[in-house]
């Protein structure tokens, strides 16, 4: 697909001998949104402020597959500040939506507008670390796609019997048992 719905700013950014590449990390908790960058300065786009993080330790990499499975990465702050640590103890951030963008800077600096989506996912859990001699702390936030759940049972069955139970008198799962059942995610 030939530019994956980037803006011509985007693409003509993208096109120069040096482009900069910079990632913009939104974690949309309920207390409210948290903007991180690991561009060397402060970003701002749509009026929030995406704060320069030099304890980002990593961005993850991020492959696409042709398969459907699940996807998980890591996001790791170390010397992670007070509000994140806060963050990971008190708020509870799982199945929180954080998405990760990747933009790029222009000549002067400045963030060319519409950076691209290359996650957007959940948190599934995260990990406080403590370095008692070096006196850093950090957060190493998993994140999983929305398809996480895939694999996971909770308890429905797709028999008139259970359907019965939740929705009385709903026929849909009448015919459940007569449908095949080695059904393949893109087979012809």
């Amino acid at each position: 697909m030939s530019g994956r719905g980037m803006s011509a700013a985007m693409l003509a950014a993208i096109a120069q001998e040096r482009a900069h590449f910079v990632h913009l990390i939104e974690f949309q908790f309920d207390s409210g949104t948290t903007y991180h960058t690991d561009c060397h300065r402060d970003l701002t786009r749509q009026g929030n402020t995406y704060n320069s993080d030099a304890n980002l330790d990593e961005i993850p990499t991020i492959s696409e597959e042709d398969d459907l499975r699940v996807g998980s990465v890591k996001l790791s702050l170390t010397g992670a500040a007070q509000a994140n640590i806060a963050a990971a103890l008190t708020e509870d951030s799982v199945d929180r939506r954080v998405l990760i963008y990747v933009g790029v800077l222009d000549a002067n600096d400045g963030l060319v507008e519409d950076p691209v989506v290359i996650y957007d996912g959940r948190i599934d859990g995260c990990e406080i670390t403590e370095d008692a001699d070096g006196g850093e702390s950090g957060v190493t936030w998993t994140l999983a796609s929305h398809w996480a759940d895939w694999d996971r049972v909770n308890g429905r069955r797709t028999t008139d019997a259970d359907q019965q139970r939740v929705f009385s008198g709903d026929g849909g799962m009448k015919f459940a048992a007569q449908i095949v059942t080695d059904l393949r995610w893109g087979s012809p």
